[in-house]
């Protein structure tokens, strides 16, 4: 696997009247990629990590080329040097990093096989295979694209569409019965992360969600669709599966001294 990520990191203001007062630009430059070493290697064997090949300070912008194998890819690695720039740049120069921004992203990966068919998938700027080995260009990401590793996701998806043209298993016997019109998607946010902006869902702990008055109409609402809509002009009859756990699993947790 190979990977290539040219990115920048937006600063709170602008750098270069401060380290002028410590080093000239280009030591700067030297010192900060020697002390992100070992931070981008950390947990990778065999010395293996991701590295920073290029650099630049132009204005409140710290502009950089990572690469890496398999082991801290690009994406995770540039939240370590954000963590680490933000100590450093805090301490010496008191600036901040507002945000991060990538303009390309270029990934070399191997496939079980080469594709039967066509593969698409979203917001791949190229998608293109030679042999077993699937080389895939995305541009114009976001800091939030890059932290929630939607490149992983992407990578499994185009495996598996290969492995799913490659298996012989028995074809999926189905009938349509109703489509509606094609809609473009005008929605492109995670609607868990604007949710939770508005507060109709709070989180509370590990796998725990709260449904404000807003997300429960909405979700009853759509109860209430779906039984006047489908369930009952196909005549179906609603039932009830409860799964039963023993006053012994519930003793065994300690639930029961609740």
């Amino acid at each position: 696997m190979k990977f290539i990520l040219d990115c920048s990191m937006v600063l709170s203001k602008t750098l270069e009247g401060n380290i002028n007062k410590d080093c000239d630009m280009p030591e700067f430059i030297s010192k900060l990629i020697d002390s992100s070493g070992p931070i981008l290697k950390k947990g990778a064997p065999g010395g293996n990590g991701a590295k920073i090949e290029k650099l630049t300070v132009e204005g409140d912008r710290i502009n950089m080329r990572i690469t890496s194998d398999r082991y801290v890819r690009p994406h995770d690695a540039v939240f370590r040097l954000k963590g680490h720039f933000s100590r450093e740049f805090g301490m010496k120069y008191r600036l901040g990093i507002r945000s991060i921004h990538a303009s390309r992203y270029e990934m070399e990966f191997d496939v079980s096989a080469e594709p039967i068919e066509k593969v698409g998938i979203p917001y791949a700027s190229n998608l293109s295979f030679k042999d077993k080995t699937c080389t895939l260009v995305l541009k114009d990401l976001t800091e939030e694209f890059l932290q929630r590793r939607y490149v992983d996701r992407m990578i499994n998806l185009i495996r598996e569409k290969i492995d799913k043209q490659h298996y012989k298993g028995k074809d999926e016997h189905w009938e349509l019965v109703w489509q509606s019109d094609l809609r473009e998607h005008v929605w492109k946010h995670d609607p868990t992360r604007e949710m939770e902006k508005k507060n109709w869902i709070m989180h509370r702990g590990r796998g725990q969600w709260i449904f404000g008055p807003i997300a429960t109409k909405i979700i009853k609402t759509m109860e209430e669709i779906v039984v006047e809509e489908l369930i009952k002009p196909l005549n179906f009859d609603e039932v009830i599966i409860p799964k039963a756990v023993t006053w012994d699993v519930w003793k065994r947790s300690g639930h029961a001294k609740n």
